[in-house]
């Protein structure tokens, strides 16, 4: 879901301050084959949704756990935004790392347009005309949709030179959490998608986990 070598040293960091973490193999990640991997298309914000909430949902009831964290970047913040608009009062706090707010916007200004469409469930083209129900496909499977119901504090860590997800996105998420009451804070680097320079990584990290720290304490 982003740069394994930041997931994993993120979840290292957790397990030091006393979290566990869950890393979901959902419909359409890698490891599975072809098929399941292709699933996934014209079926965002669906499938992977639907089977985070069902990992979740069961880990809070065979292991009682009842405070929950949300993690993740590029895609992973795609699904944690999902997660945080759609069941709100799951979740403590979220933390995204240039994460996928709207697909709709993406398709014009992201480094992979193709992508966008594809995923969505629709041929790329460039020619001809924009439909208003293309635009409408991407902003309906997209997790700025369900940004006004997200209650849990929020910080976004950015890089400015992102030609994946333009760090816009997550600007214009975080105006639409503060515009409705919930705590939000911004983090800009100088860097790119994968936020992995040595300095950006590890004050990142550290920023999120102190994050998480801040807001589940007593």
């Amino acid at each position: 879901m982003f740069n394994m070598k930041s997931m994993l040293g993120f979840c290292k960091k957790k397990y030091c301050l006393g979290f566990s973490t869950l890393r979901i193999n959902y419909r359409g990640s890698t490891g599975n084959g072809d098929k399941n991997l292709r699933c996934l298309l014209g079926n965002i914000g669906n499938y992977e949704i639907k089977d985070c909430y069902l990992a979740l949902t069961t880990l809070k009831e065979q292991e009682k756990i009842k405070d929950f964290l949300l993690y993740g970047g590029s895609f992973g913040g795609f699904i944690a935004g999902h997660l945080a608009g759609r069941y709100t009062d799951m979740f403590k706090a979220m933390v995204l790392r240039n994460p996928l707010i709207d697909l709709a916007s993406k398709a014009n200004y992201g480094d992979n347009p193709d992508g966008c469409s594809v995923e969505a469930g629709m041929p790329f083209k460039e020619d001809g005309p924009d439909t208003e129900e293309k635009l409408l496909a991407l902003r309906r499977v997209s997790p700025l949709v369900h940004a006004h119901k997200v209650t849990i504090p929020t910080a976004l860590m950015l890089g400015t030179k992102d030609k994946r997800v333009p760090y816009y996105q997550g600007l214009e998420y975080s105006r639409k959490l503060k515009a409705n009451g919930v705590i939000t804070k911004v983090l800009l680097y100088e860097d790119n998608h994968s936020l992995s320079s040595l300095p950006v990584e590890m004050d990142n990290l550290i920023n999120g986990a102190d994050w998480f720290i801040s807001m589940i304490k007593p």
